[in-house]
């Protein structure tokens, strides 16, 4: 009992301490997933993502369709076709079928790639980032609210809306830097005047 004691007012006396102003710790919290979905890099990466899955759907699309037809036809003519060739056929059909799914993981593969290079690289620099803005600010501790298990915060402890700001107002001039510089107009050149 006296442990138990011992130890709850350890505790409490932590507790008085921690609160003192003095020994108050500046923290924070930032939903990552939120600046992922909300910030203009998260937006721009969303939208590369979803243009690939696209061109790479309407190609599954039109091979699926292509398959169908030739599947189609197939079951047409299967009853007049002799015994080899109705054979070969099917071999020809099983392996486009296979050639179709083994494309369908291939792309699968390649979108969850892509998805998790975009994201890593959001990712640290908004890491990168929050650490300036932690080191600058005298920031304690910054948490990430998802990973953490941040169940409650208080509001004003939460970051988030900030680091969407910042990280846009950064990432705004990198894309306009990637833009190709428009050429100067060309300066119109003296025609010579003829001696009449």
């Amino acid at each position: 009992m006296f442990k138990k004691t011992s130890i709850f007012i350890f505790l409490a006396a932590m507790l008085v301490a921690g609160s003192s102003p003095a020994m108050a710790e500046k923290i924070g919290v930032v939903d990552m997933q939120r600046v992922l979905n909300m910030s203009n890099a998260g937006k721009n990466a969303s939208a590369t993502l979803n243009a690939k899955g696209e061109a790479m759907e309407k190609t599954l699309t039109a091979k699926r369709n292509d398959f169908e037809e030739e599947r189609k036809g197939f079951e047409k003519k299967a009853a007049m076709m002799s015994a080899e060739a109705r054979e070969d056929k099917q071999r020809e059909l099983r392996i486009k079928y296979t050639d179709l799914r083994d494309l369908e993981r291939k792309y699968a593969e390649e979108l969850k790639r892509l998805e998790s290079s975009l994201r890593e690289g959001i990712l640290n620099e908004v890491i990168e980032m929050m650490e300036e803005i932690g080191k600058k600010e005298g920031y304690f501790l910054i948490m990430d609210k998802m990973e953490a298990g941040v169940v409650f915060s208080q509001p004003s402890l939460d970051l988030t809306d900030r680091v969407i700001r910042d990280f846009n107002a950064r990432w705004k001039p990198r894309a306009a830097a990637a833009k190709p510089a428009a050429k100067p107009a060309a300066k119109p050149v003296a025609k010579p005047v003829a001696n009449k």
